[in-house]
């Protein structure tokens, strides 16, 4: 979440551009999400190269420490099939 909303404000008042590390991966499970909200999934790598999601709810802290980074799902979209291509955001 800090990197979706603070570092883009922090980057935006120092003049600097955000360095986003990124990498592909494929999402091991199906997730659905509501169609006309892009949506935020916190996932964990796996070593095979999945992206497996964090069972989350919102406003806990606790599973921002099981996850590698997030996946971002877009408002057009009505969820993620199991194994579609996904950008992993790194924390």
């Amino acid at each position: 979440m800090f990197h979706a909303l603070v570092r883009p404000v922090i980057a935006a008042i120092s003049g600097t551009m955000p360095r986003e590390t990124a990498m592909e991966a494929r999402i091991a499970q199906a997730v659905p999400s509501n169609h006309g909200r892009e949506e935020l999934l916190l996932v964990r790598l796996t070593e095979d190269g999945l992206a497996e999601p964090v069972a989350a709810k919102s406003g806990l802290v606790l599973p921002l420490t099981r996850a590698d980074g997030y996946v971002t799902i877009p408002r057009e979209a009505e969820g993620l099939v199991k194994d579609a291509r996904v950008r992993v955001i790194l924390f």
